[in-house]
């Protein structure tokens, strides 16, 4: 598969996927060209080698399968506070 026919491929899918299916999509692509696969599927997508090595590792089961952060759960959010509270219950 040829450069273009991945950005072909991919530009007709990227918007239908979240971070860890983009990551598994390309991680599988690059798996099915072989050697160069990597490179040439991060040339062509715009998604970095290192997230597409580990998406690769993940299909692998070389490591587990990361959850990925969605909407209104950033990290760092509520101005670093932890987002826990303690409620007091008078029993008597």
């Amino acid at each position: 598969m040829k450069y273009k026919e991945l950005q072909e491929k991919f530009g007709r899918i990227v918007s239908h996927l979240n971070e860890k299916s983009k990551r598994l999509w390309c991680a599988n692509e690059a798996m099915s060209l072989g050697r160069g696969g990597i490179t040439l599927v991060s040339a062509a997508t715009g998604v970095s080698g290192t997230t597409i090595t580990e998406g690769v590792k993940e299909i692998k089961g070389e490591k587990e399968v990361r959850q990925d952060i969605t909407a209104g759960n950033e990290i760092g959010t509520n101005n670093g506070k932890i987002g826990l509270s303690v409620h007091r219950i008078n029993m008597k």
